[in-house]
């Protein structure tokens, strides 16, 4: 799947895990939070001896028939991003905590999860590492007495993070015996799309001031050595949560990546265009995207949810990206089956990865990231009334000379509204409305005095 201009855009879902059974969905998993719903909790510090079957063992139908509920009747939708070694799922350990292998059951079903994505016309993006180890015990583990195991079983779990991306030989004994074997036996699969080697790894250095960028640079850089010495047509990317890390970080990441990933969250599916040199010449996917999914009162939440889909889809194809993944649509109870639809019926037109972001001379700035896409029909308005009337007016030098200014000023004024919510709004509602209104209303009644659209027609004519 080429991810070059002119190819087709990438239309794609996030499932994550099946069902809800993270940690434990595809493979064993000796550190699982199941095992603190025993009746005897095994000791916090050593792997479990005999981890509880995988969920998805006892459900043969479950990956085909969720791959069938995901692919549309033309077969258009191309990605979906599964995740794999969630929370040490499907490692094996020992007791000194170095990896020593695979679960047999896990590999089998990352190859079963494989063929039955070929036989819908999918790829798996798989996601290897999301390790999710910063969040409370649940209210079910305290009201049952359990949320200090739960905190002894969470110092385990981020001692295994720490490990693996401070330590050497933690680092080499996942490599060797797990990420080399696995490459080598799926890396040449037809429906392997890409390894996402990290999912977030920005989340790291937030909670945890011990994990620096360097540490998982570095982490990243090893794994993705090592499946490209496995299998060199495996494509290798990094999810990462923060497009000013991508932006400040692209030149250092980038010899470890075949494509960008960059996940994003907001309420109108708004966007900054791509533009390839912030991004050390690499391609860039919206690899997760969606309404905030912590946002569950107020309006209409399921047309909501439904149009940031859309949204996020159009402004992605636009705006230069060479694909967008909605986040798991199972996430979003009512809206799901809409969510879903929406990717559906956006890969079923067949668009396009365009050439990204226009250069400085015919952008929208302000108008795009006070309305969310530079296909609002609002930025339309004004795109076509700069079109049409100012530059073909007798007055077009001056008109030339405003707009360079506006064109020196407009985006970080831009930038800063995608980071600031409340000056988006202001600018929306006290610039960007005003201006169409007057385009749409009071010109009209004022151009023949002005004689714009008169020279305007002149031109045209002769």
């Amino acid at each position: 799947m080429s991810l070059a201009v002119g190819t087709r855009f990438i239309v794609g879902v996030n499932k994550g895990w099946f069902r809800w059974d993270y940690d434990h969905d595809l493979g064993r998993n000796q550190f699982s939070g199941l095992r603190l719903y025993r009746n005897v909790v095994p000791d916090s510090l050593k792997p479990d001896p005999n981890p509880e079957q995988p969920y998805i063992q006892n459900l043969p139908n479950e990956i085909n028939d969720s791959f069938a509920q995901i692919q549309s009747a033309q077969q258009s939708v191309q990605v979906v991003r599964i995740w794999a070694f969630e929370r040490f799922e499907g490692l094996r350990f020992n007791d000194a905590g170095l990896v020593v292998g695979l679960d047999s059951a896990f590999l089998a079903n990352i190859v079963k999860v494989l063929d039955a994505a070929a036989t819908k016309g999918l790829q798996i993006y798989l996601c290897l590492n999301s390790w999710s180890v910063y969040d409370g015990p649940s209210q079910d583990l305290v009201n049952s007495g359990r949320a200090q195991d739960y905190l002894a079983l969470q110092a385990t779990w981020k001692s295994m993070v720490r490990n693996l991306l401070q330590n050497s030989d933690y680092l080499a004994s996942f490599i060797d015996n797990a990420l080399k074997p696995l490459v080598n036996s799926i890396g040449s699969h037809p429906a392997l799309f890409a390894i996402d080697v990290m999912n977030e790894p920005e989340l790291l250095t937030d909670k945890d001031p011990a994990i620096t960028f360097d540490n998982w640079k570095n982490y990243v850089s090893k794994c993705s050595s090592a499946i490209r010495q496995a299998n060199t047509s495996v494509k290798v990317s990094c999810g990462i949560m923060r497009l000013s890390t991508i932006k400040s970080k692209a030149s250092a990441l980038a010899p470890s990546v075949d494509f960008f990933d960059y996940h994003i969250y907001n309420e109108d599916g708004a966007l900054e265009p791509y533009v390839a040199s912030e991004f050390a010449g690499k391609p860039c996917i919206i690899g997760e995207c969606g309404y905030p999914i912590e946002i569950t009162q107020g309006g209409n939440l399921l047309a909501k949810r439904i149009a940031g889909a859309q949204k996020f889809l159009q402004n992605a194809q636009s705006l230069g990206y060479a694909g967008c993944l909605i986040w798991r649509p199972e996430d979003y109870e009512t809206a799901k089956d809409g969510m879903l639809q929406a990717a559906k019926d956006f890969a079923d037109t067949r668009p396009l990865i365009r050439q990204g972001a226009p250069q400085p001379k015919s952008g929208c700035f302000i108008a795009t990231a006070a309305m969310g896409s530079e296909i609002h029909p609002h930025v339309q308005a004004l795109r076509d009334y700069r079109d049409t009337v100012l530059l073909k007016s007798r007055y077009r030098g001056s008109f030339e000379s405003l707009l360079a200014f506006y064109y020196r000023f407009s985006p970080p004024v831009a930038e800063a509204m995608v980071r600031h919510r409340f000056l988006k709004i202001l600018l929306r509602y006290a610039l960007v409305y005003p201006i169409v209104f007057a385009i749409k209303t009071v010109l009209p009644a004022v151009d023949a005095a002005l004689g714009i659209r008169k020279d305007a027609s002149r031109m045209r004519r002769g």
